[in-house]
C-alpha cells in the first residue's frame, strides 16, 4: 500500500477513506500540533518513513527537501496556491504538485463583506466603546432604566452611542474590486445581492466577463476615485507589490474605506498608516498586515480608523470539508493512473 504523510487539517471523512486504501500518518497540524514542520523535522519524517505523497498545507518545502527524499512522487497542497513549494525542484525530480483552488473563496468573501459592514457601522469602535467604559456604566446596581423599552443613554455616559457611532447602509453604496479570481467573483455577487454597486478593475479579465457577473468594468483611478469601499483581491508580483500607495489614496474619497484581505504586501503601510491619521480616507479594515503578527506597540492600533483581524480569512471548517474533497480527488485519480486534477505540474 501507498504511504502517506499528512501534516495539513483534513476532515475525518477524508481521512477514512484514505486510511481504506493507504498507510497514512499525520504530523504537525494534521496531528493537532501547533506549528508547521521545520526543514529539519520534514526531511527526518520523510526519510523515515518514505511516503509516496505528501499531503501538506503551508509548510515549506524547499529545494533542500526536494533533494534529500527519493520516496515523494505527489505533493498535495490544501491551499490555493502552492507558494510555500519549489515548484522547480519538483519539476525537475518528477515530481507532481496539485493544489485546492477557491476552496476559500466563499469565507474570504464572506470576511469581505462583514468587514465592509464592521467599517460602516462602526462595530469594532462600539463595543471598544463598551468595555472601556466610554459606552458602559460602572456598576449593573446603577443602571436607571430598565423595563421593556429602554434607550442606551445615561447621565455617567460619556458619549451617545446612538449618535456617536451611527455610520451607514451599505445598500446602494460602490464596491471597487481590484482584482476579479474566485474571492473576487464571490465578493462580488454578495455585494451585488446587498444591493451594492460593483466596479471592477482587473487587467486580464475581459469587460464582457466583468459585466455578465453584474459589475461595471473600470480603470483603475475611476474604480479608486467613485468607491465608498475599495477591496484588494489581486496576487502579488513585481508589478503589484505596493499597487496602493499615497498616490492612489489620493484619488480615494475622503469617506470611503480600504479592504484588505489578500495580503499585506499590497499596500504601502507608511502611506496608508498617513493616509488614516490625517483623516485623508475614513478607515481600513484588514485581515493581512506587511508583517504578521502584529506588534502590540504597533502605531496602527492606535488609530481610531483602523481594524484589524489576525489573517482569519480562510479559518472556516467549511474550508476544511472543501479543500480535503479536493485532496481526495487528487489522490485517488493518482493512484489510479487517470488524469489528476488541480495538478500545477
Amino acid at each position: 500500500m501507498k504511504k502517506i504523510l499528512i501534516t495539513s487539517e483534513l476532515d475525518n471523512k477524508t481521512l477514512e477513506a484514505l486510511e481504506k486504501g493507504f498507510i497514512i500518518t499525520l504530523k504537525g497540524r494534521a496531528a493537532g500540533e501547533k506549528n508547521f514542520l521545520s526543514e529539519s523535522v520534514m526531511i527526518e519524517q520523510i526519510n523515515a518513513l518514505e511516503p509516496e505523497i505528501l499531503i501538506i498545507s503551508a509548510d515549506k518545502i524547499n529545494r533542500a527537501i526536494i533533494k534529500a527524499t527519493d520516496s515523494v512522487k505527489l505533493i498535495v497542497v490544501t491551499r490555493g496556491n502552492p507558494v510555500n513549494v519549489d515548484i522547480n525542484a519538483c519539476k525537475e525530480k518528477g515530481i507532481t504538485v496539485t493544489c485546492t483552488p477557491a476552496r476559500n473563496a466563499n469565507c474570504v468573501a464572506e470576511l469581505v463583506i462583514a468587514l465592509m459592514i464592521c467599517s460602516a457601522r462602526n462595530l469594532f469602535q462600539s463595543f471598544e466603546a463598551i468595555k472601556d467604559g466610554t459606552a458602559a456604566v460602572d456598576k449593573m446596581t446603577n443602571v436607571a432604566a430598565k423595563g421593556k423599552d429602554v434607550i442606551w443613554s445615561d447621565p455617567q455616559l460619556a458619549v451617545i452611542p446612538y449618535i456617536r457611532f451611527r455610520g451607514f447602509d451599505i445598500q446602494g453604496k460602490t464596491l471597487g474590486l481590484v482584482g476579479l479570481g474566485a474571492i473576487g467573483r464571490k465578493t462580488a455577487s454578495k455585494a451585488i445581492a446587498l444591493g451594492m454597486d460593483v466596479q471592477v478593475f482587473d487587467p486580464y479579465v475581459s469587460e464582457d466577463e466583468i459585466r455578465r457577473i453584474g459589475a461595471k468594468p473600470s480603470s483603475m483611478d475611476e474604480l479608486l476615485s467613485e468607491s465608498d469601499f475599495v477591496s484588494l483581491h489581486a496576487s502579488v508580483t513585481k508589478e503589484t507589490e505596493k499597487m496602493i500607495g499615497m498616490q492612489e489614496f489620493l484619488k480615494m474619497k475622503d469617506t470611503a474605506y480600504l479592504i484588505n484581505t489578500a495580503r499585506g504586501a499590497l499596500v504601502d503601510h507608511d502611506a496608508l498608516y498617513r493616509v488614516l491619521k490625517e483623516k485623508r480616507i475614513a478607515g481600513a479594515a484588514v485581515d493581512v498586515f506587511y508583517y504578521e503578527p502584529i506588534a502590540l506597540d504597533d502605531p496602527f492600533l492606535k488609530l481610531d480608523n483602523f481594524i484589524i483581524t489576525p489573517h482569519i480569512g480562510g479559518a472556516s471548517l467549511d474550508v476544511i470539508t472543501h479543500h480535503s474533497k479536493m485532496a481526495l480527488e487528487s489522490i485517488l485519480a493518482y493512484a489510479n493512473n487517470i488524469e489528476i486534477p488541480y495538478r500545477v505540474i
